[in-house]
């Protein structure tokens, strides 16, 4: 088994964005870094599975997250960053483990 990264850059228009992931076989996601240009932007954030079911959310977040928790993704899993403070570029990084 072997983890390999999602790496991407969002940008907020009017607080909001978001961005789809290629399809993933069985896996757990190890990681979810995504933080902001800025050190002081709050947002909130979601993944959702392509059931539309939000599996993961965090709230009123300040510049980043770093979650090492450990959950199932199999499909097309969507990021969505809301609420944002600033319109500016987000890194997002997950990290997931396949063969699972």
């Amino acid at each position: 088994m072997s983890i390999y990264r999602v790496e991407t850059s969002l940008t907020t228009a009017s607080g909001s964005i978001s961005g789809n992931t290629l399809p993933i076989g069985n896996g757990l996601c190890r990681q979810v870094l995504i933080y902001s240009a800025n050190t002081d932007t709050t947002f909130d954030l979601s993944i959702i599975d392509n059931g539309n079911r939000t599996v993961r959310y965090w709230g009123n977040v300040t510049y980043q997250v770093n979650d090492l928790a450990t959950f199932p993704m199999s499909g097309i899993y969507t990021v969505s960053i809301n609420n944002s403070s600033a319109d500016e570029p987000f890194t997002v990084l997950l990290g997931i483990q396949d063969g699972v």
